[in-house]
């Protein structure tokens, strides 16, 4: 039955244009096998049948796939279950990607799978883009990925900051996509935006129209960007919340002096026994 359904995933993407190796299905597989699983346990999309999760989530994921950079970073707001940015990270391994997820069971789900099928140079953030802080860098993407996490408006507000000079926001819209991105042309220009790309499609047995949005970053745009690399965590361990940031920081800052003085105590009694012996003996006397 699972052999059946890719099948017709794989004809279905087929008949878009894209090709899907063996190696990229198999690990498609148990990635759709995995949240099947965990969809017992906890709510992480509102799809049930695994057709629908196989053609609504998964196929969609893949859509934007020909038009994307094969090397680079991207960023994916609101990963949830991990469409499209699970997908895409299969079929693009050459890129890193930064997933980012508040909800802490969401957010140790995309963990677990990015660990049994082995993906590298991808990090989930367990944090909201507006609260990100200073997890994620301004000017640092070449894509950002977004799918059903907000309204467009608002999308450009949070995601645009964070794309470098033609880094591409790409975002996944329903039928009145037309009319969405038309009110959006004073706040696109406001975020120097301009819609380089519409993807219009239908889903198999669907008759109501999809469609992607490639919004370019114009030449000549980007945000400062700090010198500092992101924090460095492990692909599969998220970073605390954001209501937790100030105190990790603080943590951290702590950490850090006492490890510095305890190094300049032993330095300094190593290189002065004899006035350490005569503070003891003065002390004692």
């Amino acid at each position: 039955m699972q052999t059946e359904a890719f099948e017709n995933l794989c004809r279905w993407a087929g008949d878009f244009g894209i090709e899907l190796s063996g190696d990229q299905v198999a690990l498609l597989k148990r990635y759709v096998s995995e949240l099947l699983s965990w969809q017992g346990k906890i709510n992480l999309t509102g799809l049930r049948s695994k057709d629908r999760i196989l053609r609504e989530l998964l196929l969609d994921s893949l859509f934007p796939l020909p038009h994307l950079p094969l090397t680079g970073r991207m960023l994916d707001m609101g990963s949830g279950a991990g469409f499209p940015a699970i997908p895409l990270k299969i079929c693009l391994p050459q890129v890193t990607f930064h997933l980012l997820e508040p909800i802490g069971k969401k957010a140790a789900f995309l963990g677990q799978v990015i660990r049994m099928l082995g993906l590298r140079d991808i990090r989930v953030f367990r944090v909201r883009i507006e609260e990100s802080g200073g997890l994620i860098l301004p000017g640092y993407y070449d894509a950002v990925t977004t799918r059903a996490a907000a309204a467009l408006p608002r999308l450009i507000e949070w995601c645009a900051p964070y794309l470098r000079e033609e880094g591409l926001l790409v975002s996944f819209q329903g039928s009145f996509w037309k009319a969405r991105v038309e009110r959006c042309s004073e706040i696109m220009a406001r975020h120097h935006l301009a819609l380089s790309r519409s993807l219009p499609y239908k889903l198999p047995g669907e008759n109501r129209e999809r469609a992607v949005l490639f919004m370019k970053k114009k030449e000549g745009y980007t945000c400062p960007s700090s010198s500092a690399s992101i924090a460095e965590y492990p692909s599969t361990v998220s970073p605390p919340s954001s209501k937790k940031s100030h105190f990790f920081k603080i943590s951290t800052m702590a950490w850090s002096c006492r490890s510095m003085y305890l190094s300049r105590v032993k330095r300094f009694l190593k290189c002065h026994p004899l006035r350490i012996h005569m503070w003891a003996i003065m002390i004692m006397s």
